[in-house]
């Protein structure tokens, strides 16, 4: 099953260009004289979004079973399957955060910004990880814990 929507996923990215990006195109079509084109690359947007949502919970499923039933009982696997669980546990938050942290990010970096992929992995290891340190720090103060995460 990976296999079949991994290669429709491929086929898809085949024809992905320069409109398709949200940012370039817009998503309105609202007072466009281009409407139908609009609509096409809206639905196109879709539906590589869902092959690739496809592509990423079949993917997990495989390492989960993998997991389970072959590293089960190695200690490292728990701790690191425990460390993302704990990660996921605080996604909310995470995602909070560091969207004010990469907006501050952005808007004082703007005019150096350029497409490099190894740059943008590790903005984004650093942003998570910081994030998730500010998290921390926020849910040992009951007050800012309850304001700023809903906590208890």
């Amino acid at each position: 099953m990976l296999v079949g929507v991994l290669v429709v996923y491929g086929f898809l990215f085949v024809f992905w260009n320069y409109d398709s990006y949200i940012y370039t195109s817009g998503y309105s079509s609202i007072d466009r004289n281009d409407l139908i084109h609009q609509i096409g690359i809206d639905c196109y947007r879709m539906v590589i979004g869902f092959v690739g949502s496809m592509v990423v919970i079949l993917a997990v499923r495989l390492i989960y079973d993998f997991v389970r039933y072959k590293c089960e009982d190695k200690q490292w696997v728990r701790r690191l399957v425990n460390a993302v669980s704990h990660i996921g546990e605080e996604s909310l938050g995470i995602y909070i955060v560091s969207s004010y942290m990469v907006e501050a990010f952005l808007s004082a970096n703007r005019d150096k910004m350029s497409l490099n992929y190894l740059n943008n992995i590790l903005q984004t290891i650093i942003i998570c990880g910081a994030s998730y340190l500010l998290i921390y720090l926020i849910r040992k103060v009951k007050v800012l814990n309850i304001l700023l995460l809903g906590g208890r």
